[in-house]
């Protein structure tokens, strides 16, 4: 076997074992996208990156087209599909990337209302589920869209594959890490900003049922 072929032949059986599809070139708004959750989850044991995933047979993003419509119906409302979700209201964010910091961000502060040792909420009637799916580790890619509008603000919808917040303690002790101890450098690129008080999220209701399908994502280079 060449090595052409044997390259061909493991990212084929890469494709069907994580069923997980990355794009490779990412433009700025992807890249902030991404930037703002692996910044947060390298400050987490054993968490994974995410890759800025694309549809395909088994996930349609439909991030864009969802954003628009909370827009239109001026509200946060969720979606159908086989991912996580979590969504977002900002009133000063004109910007794609400003937005997408913002609630990234407004996700990640969630942090303060969970208990790691319980893998549970310490106050129920705080939300907490934002954060939890920000920093997933079965979760392996991440879409996001924005829109805008002088008059109603920003939305933003980011869906995640595979989706998080499994019902069961064992699956949430197992996919929300502790901090690590020595967290490693966040990149300059990623949110800044400190939680704004003017943001509606609301959290995803997913599924139940534990996946165990591998959910590391790899890509395999041209070979030289």
């Amino acid at each position: 076997m060449n090595r052409g072929m044997f390259v061909l032949l493991v990212f084929t059986l890469l494709v069907h074992t994580s069923h997980c599809i990355c794009k490779t070139k990412v433009n700025k708004r992807e890249m902030a996208v991404l930037n703002a959750h692996n910044q947060y989850r390298r400050l987490h044991q054993n968490t994974p990156d995410l890759c800025y995933g694309i549809s395909s047979k088994l996930v349609k993003y439909t991030t864009q087209h969802w954003s628009e419509h909370m827009l239109r119906e001026n509200e946060l409302s969720h979606s159908e599909g086989s991912y996580g979700e979590n969504v977002w209201w900002g009133r000063d964010s004109k910007d794609a990337i400003s937005a997408f910091n913002s609630s990234i961000s407004n996700w990640y502060q969630e942090l303060n209302n969970w208990n790691f040792t319980a893998a549970a909420k310490i106050d129920d009637t705080k939300d907490a589920l934002h954060f939890t799916q920000v920093v997933w580790v079965l979760t392996s890619e991440v879409n996001c869209g924005f829109a805008f509008s002088s008059a109603r603000g920003a939305f933003v919808t980011c869906q995640y594959y595979k989706q998080g917040n499994y019902a069961t303690t064992a699956a949430r002790r197992k996919n929300v890490q502790p901090l690590r101890m020595d967290p490693e450098p966040t990149t300059e690129d990623g949110p800044t900003e400190e939680p704004d008080d003017n943001i509606i999220n609301e959290a995803y209701k997913v599924g139940w049922a534990w996946s165990t399908t591998l959910h590391t994502c790899l890509l395999i280079l041209a070979w030289q």
